[in-house]
């Protein structure tokens, strides 16, 4: 390199001197090349500045104006884009999800004819932290036509209202987004989704907007064929199939961004304004599907739409206007409390519901999507699936086993929003339920114990995610959990080397990937090498690292064909794997030419050509 600097350095001397001996010899005329150059510039120059006024002329000022301050936007972006944090993500409550899901399809579902769909509208109230925009309720505001649904002045009226309430409650929560939906119309921003994201996203540029199609969760002809994700210059990593379980063909939704929110809407790139945002749905488990469907039986049995706008009078189809139009203008509702969703202190049991007068039938499999979700109450009393009250009544252990999940929740939200105090203390409640539970839902706790150790861990709290890994390995062994005691030495593991005590944290990494691989978990093990070999590398020691990097993907390899069942980190999905195994090579590729060896480096080589 140095070399070719002098080198470089020598021919700009040398035409230099060739330059000055050229303008002494012939000072009127100078040096012929720079004449040259100087002519090209200046004929270049005037044709441009002829065809500029040219231009100029066509243009009117506001027009030249607007285009100035476009360009001068533009400038400032790209300025801007090295400085850019790392975008926030979204985490959404299963609560808010059910609520957009139920208000869409009750305007949009395989009973309704597709012509008469209607699009939805609604707000996502929630919390930011530093990393990551919490959305906890989906408040439903109204709906429109096929095609477009606005808000009038009497629903930014409630959206104010809504604020205030939410300012009463005292615990922070603001309006964080908006959602509505496009049935059958494919997942994007439409010119004017854009033009109402710019009205909040200004003053809040973390602001956003999800839409939902209930297509895509249709095994049918009028399932969309693909989805194609809109680039995030903020996340240009972000890979929607290391997000599969958040992909539109299994929610339904998006989750989107503006770009700028100070964009112009003479602004040419005004339509294509925006992009995607990960975003992991919270709590979405059996335990939450298991609640939702007593929740939706409860409400068919009373007659009454299985979910209500804002004031919104929750009466039964029957005393509403056909396909439950009601004029939200006329409604006299409910405080915030009691419009479908509740404030986290404030959540009380489903109210008994009267037997009706016939005994329905046996519940059976159904398609809810089938199920009328407005009409007389004869029409729903015949439903099968109907089930008295009695049959709806939750058992004591049923009402534990909700509290439990419900702390759960809390706790997930209290780690997202720093607030690790509360969070240990919400897991310490929910685990000593679960405890109370006994062993029919130890898979449940011991999941738990695993989600507060690792929450622990991230949140830089070694002694606490220590404590936890501990408990988890006993519960582990009463019971013979290979898979979990294998976390538990994992997070312990892990903790150890945050608090620097290397050996020992080696020591627990190495048994774990030993009960990792007693228990079949071929990504656990692979996951375990990949950490030691970062150990390593760190250190300096090029050949035990990599070597640990060959382990880890042949490991990886394996697992891509076998996948353990109680493994649900999405790291571990076959394509993220596959992706993982690739940027591994190029690691190892990378670290060969530091290693001695030949023999280390023949056997690396043989082992990547059969990777």
């Amino acid at each position: 390199m140095k070399f070719l600097i002098n080198i470089i350095e020598k021919l700009k001397n040398k035409e230099e001197l060739r330059r000055t001996i050229s303008m002494a010899e012939n000072p009127e005329k100078g040096d012929l090349n720079d004449w040259k150059d100087k002519d090209k510039k200046i004929e270049t120059k005037s044709v441009e500045e002829v065809l500029n006024n040219k231009s100029n002329i066509e243009k009117t000022e506001p027009e030249r104006k607007s285009e100035q301050e476009n360009e001068q936007r533009e400038t400032e972006l790209k300025d801007n884009e090295q400085k850019k944090p790392q975008e926030k993500k979204v985490i959404i409550h299963a609560k808010a999800y059910k609520s957009i899901i139920l208000y869409a399809t009750r305007y949009a579902n395989s009973s309704i004819r597709q012509e008469e769909w209607r699009e939805i509208y609604g707000i996502l109230v929630g919390v930011h932290s530093d990393d990551a925009v919490i959305v906890e309720r989906a408040i439903p505001m109204t709906f429109g036509e096929s095609h477009d649904v606005e808000l009038g002045a009497k629903h930014y009226g409630f959206i104010a209202e809504i604020q205030d309430q939410l300012d009463a409650e005292g615990r922070g929560r603001f309006m964080v987004g908006w959602f509505h939906s496009h049935p059958g119309l494919s997942l994007f921003f439409s010119y004017v989704d854009v033009m109402n994201q710019l009205s909040f996203a200004q003053p809040n540029p973390d602001f956003i907007g999800i839409v939902f199609d209930h297509t895509y969760l249709l095994d049918s002809d009028l399932k969309p064929q693909s989805y194609s994700a809109h680039p995030s210059p903020a996340n240009p990593n972000y890979n929607i199939t290391e997000d599969y379980d958040t992909h539109p063909f299994k929610t339904g939704i998006v989750c989107y961004r503006l770009n700028d929110p100070f964009i112009t809407q003479d602004n040419p790139k005004f339509d294509t304004n925006y992009h995607d945002v990960p975003y992991e749905i919270l709590g979405l488990d059996q335990y939450f599907f298991a609640n939702l469907l007593t929740e939706l039986s409860s409400q068919v049995a009373k007659g009454r739409p299985l979910e209500t706008a804002y004031r919104e009078p929750d009466a039964p189809p029957s005393a509403q206007p056909k396909a439950a139009q009601a004029d939200l203008s006329q409604n006299q509702g409910a405080p915030l409390g009691d419009m479908g969703w509740k404030s986290d202190e404030r959540e009380i049991d489903l109210k008994e519901i009267e037997p009706p007068k016939e005994p329905s039938e046996e519940l059976s499999q159904r398609d809810l999507q089938k199920i009328p979700l407005t009409g007389p109450p004869e029409e729903l009393s015949a439903i099968p699936g109907v089930l008295p009250s009695e049959k709806l009544k939750k058992t004591p252990e049923e009402s534990k086993l909700d509290n439990a999940m419900q702390l759960i929740t809390e706790g997930k939200t209290a780690f997202l929003i720093n607030d690790s105090f509360s969070a240990v203390e919400k897991y310490n409640q929910a685990l000593k339920i679960l405890d109370e539970l006994g062993n029919k839902y130890i898979d449940r706790m011991l999941d738990t114990y695993v989600d507060v150790a690792e929450s622990c861990l991230e949140s830089k709290h070694e002694n606490l995610a220590i404590k936890f890994a501990k408990e988890l390995k006993e519960k582990a062994e009463n019971v013979g959990d290979m898979f979990q005691m294998a976390n538990a030495d994992f997070i312990y593991g892990n903790a150890l080397l945050k608090k620097e005590s290397t050996q020992e944290g080696l020591e627990h990494l190495k048994n774990a990937a030993i009960l990792y691989e007693n228990a079949g978990d071929l990504a656990g093990v692979g996951k375990v090498n990949e950490e030691i070999a970062k150990i390593y590398l760190d250190n300096g020691d090029y050949t035990s690292g990599a070597l640990f990097l060959i382990e880890a993907m042949q490991n990886y390899k394996k697992a891509i064909e076998k996948f353990h069942v109680k493994r649900r980190s999405s790291w571990a999905l076959p394509a993220n794997l596959r992706t993982a195994i690739e940027k591994m090579k190029e690691k190892v590729r990378k670290y060969m030419e530091k290693i001695d060896s030949d023999e280390v480096k023949n056997k690396i080589k043989n082992d990547l050509r059969d990777l």
